[in-house]
C-alpha cells in the first residue's frame, strides 16, 4: 500500500486515476479473500501459482510497514482462484 502522492509521481498518473485503481484493487482483494477456502485444480489440471511481497519502499521514502507476502493461484481451465495472506513462513531447503 503506497501513498497516492507516490503513485502520482512514480506512475505519472492523475490523482483521480490513482484513487480509482486503488479502490478497484481493494475490491479485488476483498472479493478474493472472502471466497471459501478450498482446494482448486485436480489431477491433470494446470494451476499457476505465484507470490508477491508488498510494502517494499523505493529510496527509503514513505512509511515503514512490515513486509506482507501474498500467495495466489489460478486454475487455467476452470478459472478458479485463491489468494492467501501468509502470516508466517519458514525457508525450506528443496535440495534435500
Amino acid at each position: 500500500m503506497t501513498s497516492v502522492k507516490f503513485c502520482e509521481r512514480e506512475l505519472e498518473m492523475e490523482k483521480s486515476v490513482v484513487l480509482d485503481w486503488n479502490n478497484y484493487y481493494c475490491l479485488c482483494v476483498a472479493y478474493l479473500s472472502s471466497k471459501p477456502k478450498r482446494a482448486i485444480g485436480g489431477e491433470g489440471e494446470i494451476v499457476e501459482i505465484d507470490e508477491s511481497l508488498f510494502t517494499k519502499r523505493k529510496s527509503h521514502a514513505g512509511r515503514v510497514m512490515p513486509p506482507q507476502w501474498i500467495f495466489g493461484g489460478l486454475c487455467r481451465r476452470t478459472g478458479e482462484s485463491f489468494l492467501l495472506e501468509v502470516s508466517s513462513y519458514r525457508v525450506i531447503d528443496a535440495t534435500v
